[in-house]
């Protein structure tokens, strides 16, 4: 690099010139600088939005497989709760426990974690960012339901009846399936909200 010697300078009109010519360069330097700045933040926000868009979307198709499931296995338990209730009140034999077996879903949420330990999130529009977040949100709750719905659905197979049951049998089996079937009304409507969180960042994630 060389090093020139200043020039002197012998009015203030090439002083002002000189001047000029520092200011322009060192304008010009920070422009070119916060233009990379600018890209690169650009691209890390649209990385993440393609993760977001292929995680929520898959996300998604899981949590409406597994609504369509609770919606019949409600159907199930409430024709075993109506049975057993007409049982007790003897108007009629029940029938059998209710089928335990079902299936949870556990969306991922591996690009919502990656976006935070890389604060990319505050580079995103804050619509974008907000329904985003929403959605992930939504999605924690209805996993935090799901734990405690485990402990309470399985259960179920210690107060299923079979061959010919007592009255009593039947309707402590009922306290036990009446509280499994709050906690699966609980889940079904919390996925319907989940599916529409998912829908509305979505719709915002791919209006980019």
């Amino acid at each position: 690099m060389e090093i020139h010697k200043p020039k002197p300078i012998h009015s203030w009109r090439e002083f002002a010139v000189e001047l000029l010519t520092i200011v322009m360069g060192i304008l010009i330097a920070l422009g070119a600088e916060a233009l990379v700045e600018h890209h690169r933040t650009e691209r890390a926000v649209g990385f993440s939005r393609a993760d977001f868009i292929d995680e929520l979307s898959r996300n998604r198709g899981e949590v409406a497989a597994n609504l369509e499931q609770a919606r019949v296995l409600q159907g199930q338990l409430n024709q075993v709760l109506l049975s057993g209730a007409k049982f007790v009140a003897g108007k009629g034999p029940p029938l059998g426990g209710v089928q335990v077996a079902r299936d949870f879903v556990w969306p991922k949420s591996a690009a919502w974690a990656g976006a935070l330990s890389t604060k990319v999130m505050g580079d995103f529009p804050h619509d974008e960012g907000r329904a985003v977040a929403k959605a992930y949100s939504e999605q924690e709750a209805f996993i935090a339901l799901q734990r405690s719905e485990q402990t309470v659905w399985f259960g179920l197979a210690e107060s299923s009846y079979v061959g010919a049951p007592t009255r009593p049998e039947v309707a402590k089996a009922l306290q036990h399936m009446t509280e499994a079937a709050a906690y699966l009304q609980a889940h079904i409507e919390t996925e319907q909200g989940l599916l529409k969180a998912y829908d509305g960042a979505l719709e915002r994630l791919k209006r980019e």
